[in-house]
């Protein structure tokens, strides 16, 4: 009898372990990690690693509680497997895929974004391509409660990801290497479009400033969208021939409402989306007339009103104008366009319009064929934009023009501020929309960012400066006049006063054997390869490859900075390292920038993937011949 309940209680325990197990298998079956990406935006459950990729397993199993990592505990990052990032390539990562409570903001690093097009655009050539195998992406994450132990328990965390290769603590402590972002909620919409023309780039070196006044002639700003309402001025508005009210939307007019919110939605509020400018003063002038079109099902603009808002903007000093509209012949009479283009001459700053969505080709006011108003304008202070789509292709709709458009931006599928009239109610809310009308208001707000910084820039410099620092794209290259794509980070960063005059007298430089890589701050030196490049009258200097995110960059020790530079640029750098925190950089040309780190000054050259240098050197460092 004994011996059956002892039977008994054996099948009993093996019955139960037997269930643990089972559980704990399809536990393990269902698990996906602690990234909880959103399917409906296009996440893909988390890839098994392959146990063969060494892109996939993690072979240095770093113990960041060992006393000699040193790290304040305010970022971190996490790298995916080679696998999962791949599967997830063309998946946007936002806050709301982490736990809010632990994490504030998503960064992303140098390089990175160059990295994921790259990738993006080899799969789409080839998804088995070999480049493909050394692809792996990382996000930086900022704490909500600093501190190493938070780190630690979130790298713990982290590692039981399945699509996690690495979780690493910032060792540096600063700010070098890490682009900013915002934590408004929608912004998974716009990541792309930022992306591309470098946006997040260009927020390192400033987000806007509300002492920047920017007019959008259109057909009003709705000033009580919560996410415009902090960046609309109330005491500079104008009405026009539909409604002396410069707020008001009715039942079809909220076409401004879209410009603005592209130009300057608040920023880094928590709510909706961003504009190009997180902080600038959006002026309503108002410029519709009472000609309905049945097709836009709009009250289209008014050429006496648009004339009105321009002259309005030269009494009231406001520098820059976006019009995201245009008259053919038939809508302006000779008169008007007179009356026009006087009151553009007349006007000091700069308008950036929209080139039109009917495909033609433009021609300017002395040549035949399709004109538009004032698009056609032979006038320095008037900037043309042309759309192109995800692709950088013209987009289907967009006009365009060898001497007329002056460059393209985004315009298909911009989500942006929409405020509608409905049955007596107001609605506050976004979508998506595509036309020049929306790719002209991403450069206007890049001119905006540019006053932010120089405020005495004159039209002509603000012009020049966007349409020579554009993308070159071939495919725009006979359609229009810089054959490019705005990119927000080349305008911003050609900004003059960071551009130092540097004498070049030293013959003693010397080049520091660990040397953390500028993108990622990885340290390891033996996880680098080296090899030596002079710069011409120099010693030794090393340029590295970094084989954690393959960044490529020279650095330049300057022992002696007082002899390389002059005394304005020393004043700069100490101007900078007053108000900063941690390490800093200045940029004194697109491809060079000065470094001050742990008391020593350093020259970081950025090089393409073949190690060549992107700066030419002579043109910077000026070498003082000895008699």
């Amino acid at each position: 009898m004994k011996a059956k309940k002892i039977i008994v209680l054996i099948l009993a325990l093996v019955l139960v372990c037997a269930i643990l197990v089972a559980c704990n298998d399809k536990a393990a079956d269902e698990y996906v990690g602690v990234i909880k990406g959103d399917a409906s935006r296009g996440w893909k459950p988390t890839a098994d690693p392959d146990l063969d990729n060494p892109l996939d397993v993690d072979s240095e199993q770093r113990d960041y509680r060992d006393p000699k990592y040193e790290f304040k505990g305010e970022k971190m990052s996490i790298t995916f497997t080679n696998s999962e990032s791949v599967n997830n390539l063309f998946y946007d990562y936002t806050l709301d895929d982490f736990d809010k409570s632990k994490f504030k903001r998503l960064y992303d690093k140098k390089g990175y974004i160059d990295h994921l097009q790259e990738a993006r655009d080899e799969y789409k050539k080839n998804k088995n391509s070999e480049k493909l195998k050394d692809y792996v992406r990382t996000i930086i994450l900022e704490l909500v409660n600093p501190g190493r132990e938070n780190v630690l328990e979130y790298i713990d965390e982290f590692k039981k990801d399945k699509g996690v290769l690495w979780a690493d603590p910032d060792l540096s402590g600063s700010g070098i290497g890490w682009s900013a972002t915002t934590n408004d909620s929608n912004l998974s919409h716009q990541t792309s479009v930022f992306n591309k023309i470098r946006l997040f780039d260009a927020w390192d070196t400033t987000t806007g400033s509300a002492s920047v006044k920017v007019g959008v002639v259109d057909t009003g700003i709705y000033k009580d969208h919560p996410d415009l309402t902090a960046n609309v001025s109330t005491s500079l508005s104008l009405g026009s021939n539909l409604t002396s009210d410069p707020f008001a939307i009715g039942t079809s007019q909220y076409h401004g409402t879209l410009a603005a919110g592209i130009i300057g939605a608040v920023g880094n509020n928590g709510i909706g989306v961003s504009g190009v400018c997180q902080q600038v003063t959006l002026v309503s002038l108002r410029a519709d007339g009472d000609e309905w079109d049945s097709t836009q099902r709009m009250y289209l603009e008014d050429a006496d009103c648009v004339t009105n808002a321009i002259e309005y903007a030269t009494s009231h000093n406001i520098p820059i104008l976006n019009f995201s509209g245009g008259f053919f012949s038939a809508r302006i009479s000779p008169y008007q366009q007179q009356k026009m283009r006087q009151a553009i001459q007349n006007y000091q700053g700069l308008i950036v319009t929209a080139a039109g969505n009917d495909n033609y080709n433009i021609a300017d006011e002395n040549g035949s064929g399709t004109k538009l108003y004032p698009q056609s304008f032979d006038l320095d202070n008037i900037l043309v934009v042309g759309a192109t789509d995800s692709n950088d292709n013209k987009s289907d709709f967009s006009n365009y023009g060898q001497t007329t458009v002056d460059l393209f931006a985004p315009g298909n599928s911009i989500y942006t501020t929409y405020s509608y009239h409905n049955s007596g109610t107001v609605y506050n809310t976004y979508g998506s929309f595509s036309g020049t009308s929306l790719a002209a208001p991403f450069v206007t707000g890049v001119a905006a960012l540019l006053l932010s910084m120089e405020p005495n820039l004159t039209a002509v410099q603000l012009k020049t400066r966007i349409m020579e620092n554009v993308d070159a794209i071939p495919a725009l290259s006979n359609l229009c006049v810089s054959g490019g794509r705005l990119n927000a980070k080349k305008a911003v960063e050609a900004h003059g006063h960071n551009i130092a005059t540097c004498t070049y007298t030293n013959l003693g430089f010397r080049a520091g054997h660990s040397v953390s890589c500028d993108f990622c701050n990885y340290t390891d030196t033996e996880s680098h390869n080296w090899s030596p490049v002079k710069v011409p009258g120099t010693a030794i200097v090393k340029y590295h490859v970094c084989t954690k995110c393959f960044a490529k960059t020279e650095i330049i020790e300057i022992p002696n900075p007082s002899v390389l530079f002059s005394a304005d640029t020393l004043a700069l750098i100490g101007a900078q390292e007053a108000h900063t925190s941690g390490d800093f950089d200045i940029e004194i040309s697109e491809h060079v920038a000065v470094v001050k780190r742990d008391g020593k000054y350093y020259l970081m050259i950025a090089c393409d993937d073949e190690g060549r240098r992107l700066a030419d050197l002579s043109k910077i460092l000026k070498r003082e011949e000895k008699a």
